[in-house]
């Protein structure tokens, strides 16, 4: 264990119990309010709030999002060579759904995809947002 992840750790094991639970709740529900916090606890908001303003709450909580933000951005160029590997997938389901993935990331405008017979295969929400061109381009 390197020494932030280290003192991470150190600052988590100085919270009590209701403050880890906040956290966690906070962690794997983002956009939680503190009623439903408060509700799930069995705790006052006005206690979530306050706990909430604490400076070492506040230190961890931080320190845990920058942690998963951090592990995404590090696993984000595998997520997408493993999408894109899926589109040569031998079964057609798997390599529509890569397809689709990636085309609704990049072009979120509503298309229609249809198969050889004319017929909708899959709806498909692509936007397509002009790119201005760089003193390169002209």
């Amino acid at each position: 264990m390197d020494n932030q992840n280290q003192t991470n750790f150190n600052k988590y094991a100085e919270l009590d119990d209701t403050d880890k639970a906040i956290i966690n709740l906070i962690i794997q529900f983002p956009s939680i309010t503190n009623t439903d916090i408060a509700k799930e606890l069995n705790l006052e908001r006005q206690t979530i709030i306050a706990r909430k303003k604490k400076k070492l709450f506040k230190e961890v909580l931080l320190d845990l999002q920058k942690s998963a933000l951090q592990y995404i951005l590090d696993n984000q160029k595998k997520a997408s060579e493993k999408l894109v590997s899926l589109i040569d997938s031998r079964n057609e389901n798997v390599a529509i759904n890569a397809c689709k993935e990636i085309l609704k990331n990049v072009l979120p405008e509503k298309h229609e995809i249809t198969g050889k017979d004319g017929e909708a295969l899959l709806p498909v929400s692509i936007t397509i947002t002009p790119v201005k061109p760089t003193p390169e381009d002209e």
